[in-house]
């Protein structure tokens, strides 16, 4: 006798009530994650005070730190809830396969009993398959998570980086308006602030249509300059020690 063939519709609506039961069931899994497992301490006022007062740089290194450190924090936890999930199913199983051979079992050969037993279980609640396909996408809804908060992160502390240091460019460039501003420029500022100051009015006007000097700008040290003797010295040493170090200049 020919086995009885199951119509395809029936098995295209088993096919989507599985599917569903395994939606749901991920659904219950991770709002029950969430709820035990991703709680967050609350700051202090005192730490939301001293976040406020961080500059934009280190706060955003800081979130980027923290966010590594939860994700691993949240895939240990996943990876612990599955495994705590799994094997209270397996216990359940247990429970249920004893307690229902012994309350069904009536001379019927045992073997019997646990298929009949298998048949009634939601395959959906307790093969190992599901559990393995619920755990990858959790850990990779998890990782998607991670890289989309990573990836906003790095391109804020990119922005960051580079508005620093266009600042840090503009600053660098600006004419010193004291002596003590001069000695803080980087060397190449301070060799043509130098070259600046020792050469004639043409030249001056010259390189301050060049590097957007205004004379208000540059007044102030070349009053520092000219009664300076000992500001000139030092830039005439600096200047020499750069014509010595220069090839193009060597034996003229």
């Amino acid at each position: 006798m020919s086995a009885e063939t199951v119509p395809p519709e029936k098995s295209m609506t088993e096919l989507r009530q599985n599917r569903e039961r395994s939606h749901l069931l991920d659904v219950h899994r991770n709002a029950m994650f969430v709820l035990t497992q991703k709680d967050r301490p609350i700051p202090s006022l005192q730490e939301m005070k001293d976040d406020l007062e961080k500059d934009e740089l280190t706060s955003i290194k800081e979130r980027i730190a923290n966010a590594k450190v939860n994700h691993r924090a949240n895939l240990e936890r996943i990876y612990a809830a599955h495994a705590e999930d799994y094997l209270d199913d397996q216990r359940l199983r247990r429970e249920s396969r004893g307690e229902y051979i012994q309350g069904q079992f009536d001379g019927e050969s045992m073997s019997s009993k646990l298929a009949e037993w298998s048949e009634k279980r939601d395959p959906l609640a307790s093969i190992d398959h599901h559990y393995e396909a619920s755990l990858k996408r959790s850990v990779a809804a998890e990782c998607a998570r991670y890289a989309s908060v990573i990836v906003d992160l790095s391109a804020k502390k990119y922005e960051i980086e580079q508005r620093l240091e266009e600042e840090r460019r503009q600053r660098d460039a600006a004419f010193p308006l004291t002596l003590e501003e001069f000695h803080s420029k980087p060397r190449d500022i301070q060799i043509r602030v130098a070259n600046f100051l020792s050469s004639d009015g043409i030249k001056r006007e010259k390189m301050m249509s060049e590097f957007g000097w205004a004379w208000r700008q540059v007044t102030p040290l070349i009053r520092e300059f000219e009664t300076n003797e000992e500001f000139q010295n030092e830039v005439s040493i600096l200047l020499e020690t750069l014509e010595s170090r220069d090839p193009r200049r060597r034996g003229q």
